[in-house]
């Protein structure tokens, strides 16, 4: 007798394949799934594993279980949610296309960068304003530690996760901290994504130190604005080596004056000037 632990799995791999057929459109938007007698026989599985996986479709908005029609595959542009994402990114990444786009894998991943970026501005901000001595000591720490694992790449990417989630905490904001462990997940749901993030280590360690210090001054306006101009430059430099290295053109990012950042390997020196205060910034 299958185990709960084999039954879960069994359910989950179930809604894998059925996620997989709506987006890459198998099942179209509109469409009604086979009936679960049939199936069930197809996928070669139980009415009850099914019922499991379907629900799990449901919950992300995929599909809805209409009266004498079985289950209607939904729009998930309308219905879906950021954890869909992941799975996009997957389906481009192996060479197909995603909604009538070639170039879906390079434009998804801008897409999750700017949300990203987003997010980070935001959580750089909430932080000067509000966290405790305690928790910068603990990110500033954590920086340290990150700093240490310029050669392990995989260790690398974990520990630079980590320093989000440590981020977003200090913010006080518990849906903004929701809003990041889902970007997190999707990053860790597709490994090759979250190892582009790895392109210039040291830099990174650079902006992480000199962010951290701004947070330490509390002065929130300033914060945003180092936080913007470095992430919208490495983005626009990650989206354009990905555009070299796959022959796709790099999807148009808002404009910056700070392009020039991306001329050095280090994105920005460590002697460089901090951004104006609060008081100087007109």
């Amino acid at each position: 007798m299958p185990s709960s632990r084999d039954k879960k799995r069994a359910a989950e791999e179930t809604a894998n394949r059925l996620r997989d057929a709506i987006l890459r459109g198998v099942y179209p938007a509109g469409s009604d799934l086979p009936g679960e007698r049939e199936l069930s026989t197809r996928l070669g599985i139980s009415r009850l594993t099914l019922r499991a996986a379907l629900a799990r479709l449901e919950a992300e908005g995929l599909v809805r279980p209409v009266h004498g029609s079985g289950n209607r595959v939904l729009d998930f542009q309308d219905t879906g949610g950021v954890e869909l994402l992941g799975h996009l990114l997957a389906i481009a990444n192996s060479g197909e296309e995603v909604r009538g786009r070639k170039d879906a894998g390079l434009t998804l991943l801008a897409n999750l960068l700017e949300l990203r970026r987003f997010a980070a501005v935001e959580a750089v901000g909430f932080a000067a304003e509000r966290a405790t001595p305690e928790e910068i000591a603990t990110l500033r720490a954590h920086v340290e530690h990150q700093a240490l694992l310029l050669s392990q790449p995989e260790a690398y990417v974990r520990a630079d996760l980590h320093f989000a989630r440590l981020l977003t905490r200090m913010t006080h904001n518990f849906a903004l901290v929701l809003l990041a462990n889902t970007i997190i997940r999707v990053l860790e749901a597709q490994p090759g994504v979250a190892l582009t993030f790895f392109l210039d280590p040291p830099g990174t360690i650079t902006v992480y130190r000199r962010m951290v210090d701004l947070i330490e001054s509390h002065d929130a306006q300033a914060a945003r604005a180092f936080t913007r101009r470095l992430i919208g430059a490495f983005d626009r430099g990650l989206l354009s080596r990905l555009a070299t290295l796959t022959s796709v053109a790099p999807p148009p990012l808002p404009p910056s004056h700070d392009d020039a950042l991306l001329e050095s390997p280090h994105l920005v020196s460590q002697d460089a000037p901090l951004p104006k205060t609060t008081k100087e910034v007109p």
